[in-house]
């Protein structure tokens, strides 16, 4: 936990120390754990008086060290300003082609919806078998065109902010990976992954505005999707001890909804907690309590 998340504070009695507490973290009871450190003395006549002492820590977890520790893996010169700046760029892209989200695609994330196959193979029911097939080889071509079109998008994207990068798209069941092989990775991810987010957000718009059905579009840079998806594990983990250890729930930071649903899948095999999200995006946020 960082600074920013726990305050010491002295006053003349438990109650004061509390208050002031909360005033300067801007935060309600709710939403700290109280340790009292020191219940302080008044003394006699003022001689012998000691401050009560005691510590809040803040219920929301940002794992702001672990996305540091990620970040220590891309090299500073790489992240540059100017590079950052590009996220506006992008951010611009993207407000051209984006299509609005359902209001009931929020609530996805809240539950482990895993796509089965046989259940989609159960609903497919086809007039001639014949012409079944030939369907489905129209459309695995159209799928494949158009998962090339977002590649070469991709590729010309990174060229334009100064990245040479090879981009390879594919097809491996419901999802679609855009891999991206460059020497200059740090351009590709950004200060917390903020550019290679920005480019995911770009390439799921483009194909979802092409390819109809359900699919998961990832775009990775070398290995550091796998990388963060330890990171995101860690934090899973650490927040539901502490949920444990204080019988309270915790607010994680905003994540975009893929990455709630990694936290939500590692912590649904823990009988003893729950999650739900909560929140508007790109503000939705996950919460972590105790299972009721």
């Amino acid at each position: 936990m960082s600074d920013k998340d726990t305050l010491i504070i002295e006053e003349a009695t438990v109650e004061k120390a509390i208050q002031r507490g909360l005033v300067k973290m801007q935060l309600e009871s709710k939403d700290v754990t109280v340790e009292i450190l020191d219940e302080g003395k008044k003394g006699l006549f003022g001689f012998g008086a000691r401050p009560a002492k005691v510590k809040l820590s803040r219920l929301v977890l940002s794992g702001d060290d672990l996305e540091e520790e990620l970040d220590e893996n891309i090299n500073e010169d790489e992240t540059s300003q100017e590079v950052l700046e590009n996220i506006k760029e992008l951010e611009d892209e993207l407000d051209h082609v984006a299509v609005s989200e359902k209001d009931d695609e929020e609530d996805e994330d809240d539950e482990l919806d895993e796509y089965d196959e046989d259940d989609e193979a159960d609903e497919y029911d086809p007039v001639d078998e014949d012409d079944g097939k030939e369907s489905l080889v129209i459309d695995m071509a159209h799928e494949n065109e158009v998962i090339a079109s977002v590649a070469t998008y991709l590729k010309d994207v990174c060229r334009a902010y100064g990245v040479e990068a090879e981009v390879v798209g594919k097809l491996e069941s419901r999802r679609i990976t855009f891999q991206i092989e460059t020497e200059k990775q740090g351009l590709v991810i950004g200060h917390h992954g903020k550019i290679l987010d920005a480019l995911q957000n770009l390439a799921q718009v483009l194909v979802f505005r092409d390819i109809t059905g359900r699919y998961s579009v990832i775009v990775n840079v070398g290995d550091y999707r796998e990388r963060r998806q330890d990171i995101l594990k860690r934090l899973a983990h650490r927040t539901a001890n502490r949920v444990l250890e204080t019988g309270q729930s915790i607010i994680l930071d905003p994540l975009p909804s893929f990455e709630r649903k990694m936290i939500h899948s590692e912590l649904s095999r823990n009988e003893l907690i729950q999650t739900h999200s909560e929140g508007k995006e790109p503000h939705r946020y996950l919460v972590v309590e105790p299972k009721k």
